[in-house]
């Protein structure tokens, strides 16, 4: 369908409506202590407990925390969201915890049983628990910036999309993605550095 319509991409209106999707951000993050190693404080007490709290809540582990964003079509909207929920998150730590500022972890300790699994729903416990017993546990603790969009409404209603068109428009998205991941991965996702103990194998 889509390779039909090329010449649309020459339209204004055609364009304008495609780039109005729907955003939604995720930050995680790690908390830490001021020296840079992995927090022992339980999760902030003052911003309500992790598994209600749609906004900011734990990821795999109790020490990563995870800033989201509500939907909007505006970027500058949801950079503004990101901004001030991730003031209500730094200004709810404990003394001396500091927001971890890498994707890859800070420090971690030699034996991971000192590192606890989200306190969350039995359901996602369950699940992180076997990931555990498959995976090297290190790779669950990078922590990044996930970008959430959806196809916008009034897209699908001036181009009288299907679910089928919507699915083979979304797959166009991922391929081309896809394609260009390496160009993304060398600019923003190489890391330099891994702090200590990241690639022990105890």
């Amino acid at each position: 369908m889509f390779n039909n319509k090329i010449n649309d991409f020459h339209d204004v209106n055609f364009i304008k409506n495609l780039l109005n999707f729907s955003l939604g951000l995720e930050v995680e993050r790690h908390r830490v202590n001021d020296v840079g190693e992995i927090s022992t404080f339980p999760y902030p007490s003052g911003i309500g407990n992790q598994i209600d709290n749609e906004w900011i809540t734990t990821d795999f582990l109790e020490t990563m925390t995870e800033v989201v964003t509500p939907v909007t079509n505006d970027t500058k909207q949801a950079l503004i969201a990101l901004d001030k929920l991730s003031n209500v998150l730094i200004n709810s730590l404990s003394n001396g915890e500091l927001l971890w500022p890498l994707s890859m972890p800070p420090a971690l300790p030699l034996t991971f049983e000192k590192i606890d699994i989200a306190h969350t729903t039995k359901e996602k416990r369950d699940y992180f628990n076997n990931w555990v017993k498959k995976y090297n546990f290190q790779r669950a603790t990078p922590t990044g910036a996930h970008v959430n969009l959806g196809i916008g409404a009034q897209f699908i209603s001036d181009n009288k999309l299907n679910h089928q068109n919507i699915n083979d428009l979304y797959m166009k998205i991922a391929r081309g993605f896809m394609k260009n991941r390496f160009v993304l991965t060398y600019f923003f996702g190489a890391s330099p550095i891994a702090e200590e103990n990241y690639f022990f194998k105890g």
